[in-house]
């Protein structure tokens, strides 16, 4: 992790002043950027691609058993998803996105398996 995006990543854990639905996605690769939108625009938040203080911060780091993970204004996510699923690998990245956009949001993991929600998601959630 650069050491630019370590700073950001501690201000925000620290300050936990994330406002929802605000997502900066400047740290990730292009690819990965659009289908964190997608996953936004799903999910109804907004993403932009510069720092404000404001604004939940999106970082690749996920620990190695989880897709992602989300902590007081800091989304992780795996970089490399888990390659053997039979879920291709940019389905796996917007799951694992809308999954903790959620959270982000304050949603809770869900029982409905077809959820978006569930823990694990579904590779096609119905919601």
């Amino acid at each position: 992790m650069k050491t630019n995006t370590l700073i950001l990543v501690m201000v925000a854990a620290l300050t936990g002043c994330a406002l929802p639905d605000l997502f900066y996605i400047g740290n990730l690769n292009s690819h990965d950027r659009a289908i964190f939108r997608e996953a936004a625009s799903t999910e109804g938040a907004e993403t932009i691609d510069w720092p404000i203080t404001a604004s939940w911060l999106v970082v690749y780091g996920a620990p190695q058993h989880q897709e992602g993970e989300t902590w007081p204004g800091v989304i992780f996510l795996k970089q490399s998803q888990d390659t053997d699923s039979d879920c291709p690998r940019d389905q796996q990245f917007l799951v694992s996105s809308r999954h903790e956009i959620g959270h982000a949001n304050g949603k809770s993991h869900s029982a409905n398996q077809e959820s978006v929600m569930h823990f694990p998601s579904p590779c096609y959630p119905s919601d």
